[in-house]
Parts: structure tokens; sequence; C-alpha cells
């Protein structure tokens, strides 16, 4: 369940490759398909547990509903997506079908909380049982995307640095799913750890971009716009820390809460996506100055 969740540096610095006589652009280019692809599917997973314990708490449950509906697609679109961004091994397409039978079955349990319009105690442990394993699923395609090509991989701290700045919209995510894990007493103390886990992380993983970090290869913000990006999305995260805090302390969560926290953690969200458009931004002027 949650505790499978591996963190947010380590397990996803995704380096995508094609063959041996791919010229640099090109490799460049499966690079961020691959990273901006899979970085989708794994901040939408996260999301469509949330609506399901959200419904499950019947907090907000229409729009609750609608959203899941709209990430369902969302999710649905960029599978497609990914799958056609290159022609895969037989083993990779093996690894990418695992992918689909893991949402085929996350799908079908979302098709039920949509048609009855509610979830238990048990979707909600469902949906974060078959999270998991999506999860995994999609962070061992990507290692094996990377394993199987023959070249030496496109690689640049400019893109790392880019890849991680993506894996933190998908933290930020995780750490409101495991706030309503805690919130529906669905495995508390496994999400206690999780969730303390999970937060430390975030503030790490600011700094990092914002200043640079060595030991995690990742360079500092390229320009002023990018840091302003994430001084904003940082100050987001620091108006509902405490409270997410407080619930790794204690395993309790204010209901009333809820639906506050659930707008700041969109916000934060829309504020980490924009920092990554003014990395992708930068890199095109770059290019273009070239």
């Amino acid at each position: 369940m949650s505790g499978k969740v591996g963190t947010i540096f380590g397990c996803l610095l995704l380096v995508a490759v094609l063959a041996a006589a791919a010229p640099a652009p090109a490799r460049a280019n499966a690079f961020e398909a691959v990273s901006r692809g899979s970085a989708e599917l794994l901040s939408l997973n996260q999301q469509l547990t949330q609506g399901v314990l959200l419904v499950a708490l019947d907090v907000d449950k229409k729009a609750a509903l609608e959203r899941l509906a709209g990430h369902g697609g969302r999710f649905e679109a960029a599978l497609k997506d990914l799958r056609g961004q290159s022609r895969w091994s037989a083993a990779l397409v093996a690894r990418f079908e695992r992918i689909e039978f893991f949402w085929g079955q996350y799908a079908a349990l979302l098709k039920g909380v949509q048609a009855g319009g509610q979830a238990g105690r048990e979707q909600a442990e469902q949906a974060a049982t078959i999270e998991a394993l999506l999860e995994e699923a999609i962070r061992n395609f990507v290692e094996d995307v990377k394993a199987d090509s023959q070249a030496a991989a496109y690689h640049s701290l400019f893109f790392t640095t880019v890849d991680v700045a993506r894996l933190q919209a998908v933290l930020s995510q995780q750490v409101f799913k495991e706030f309503l894990l805690i919130a529906d007493g669905v495995e508390v103390e496994n999400n206690k750890r999780d969730l303390n886990k999970s937060y430390s992380l975030l503030d790490r993983s600011f700094q990092a971009l914002i200043y640079g970090d060595s030991e995690l290869q990742l360079m500092p913000a390229p320009n002023s716009e990018v840091e302003r990006h994430w001084e904003e999305a940082r100050k987001i995260w620091l108006t509902f820390r405490p409270t997410i805090k407080a619930a790794a302390a204690s395993g309790e969560v204010d209901r009333a809460m809820i639906a506050e926290i659930a707008g700041r953690s969109a916000e934060l969200l829309g504020a980490m996506n924009m920092a990554v458009d003014a990395y992708l931004e930068a890199s095109q002027e770059s290019n273009a100055v070239q």
C-alpha cells in the first residue's frame, strides 16, 4: 500500500534513451517524452486515489466525482501517448502491459465508485493498494526503458533537474493522499510514517531545486523566473505544512480542514507545474539563441 511508494529521489531519476544510432537531439526528445508522460501518470495516479478518499470522506463529493472522471480520462490519454512514443522491445511491451493491467483494475474500481456515487472503507483501501501496484509498474517500466538501450544515455544536469522538478509535483500529491488515508483511518501508523518521510522530502527538494544540491546532482534555478515560481510554490506549501506535520505526528485529522487542504494542494500542484514550464521555456530560449 502507501508504504511501498518510493522516495522522490533515487527511485525515478528518469533517463530515457533511444537506439545507438540516434543523434543527441532525438535522445533529448525521447528523454522529454518519457519523463513528461511517466510523471503525468504518477501524478494522476495519486490524484485518483485522493478522489476516491474524498468521496469516502464525503468531502465535496459531487466535485470529487467529477474530478475522478476527468483524471481517469487524462490517465487513459497519457497512457496512450506514452505507448506511441517508441517501438518498444518485447520485454518493454510486457512491462507496459503490466501498467495497463493494473490500470484496468483501477478503472473498474473507479467505474463502480462513479456509478454508485459513493465509496466506503473497502473501496478506499482497494484504491490505495492498486495505486501502489500501478506506481511500481510505471517506475519499473521507466527503469527498463533506461536499461534496454544499447546507446549511452542522453543525460544532462539540466534534464535531470527538470525531471526531479516534475516528480516534486508528484510528491506534493503523494503528501495529500497520505494525509487523506490517515483521515479515513486506513493503515494509520504506516501512513503516519510515510507522511513524515514525504513532507520532509518535500522540504528538502524545494531547497535543492531553488539553490541546487551537489549530492542530488541538481542545478540551482537557471533564471529568476524559475526561481520565482519555486518560491511561490514553497510559500503555498508553508501555508498548510503545519497541518500536514501535525497529522503525521498524531495520526489525527480535523475533517473540517480537509476541503481547505484539498484546495491548497491543488494550488501547490498548479504552481509547481508552472515552475516546470518555466524550465522548458528557458531551454527553448537557450536553443533559439544558439
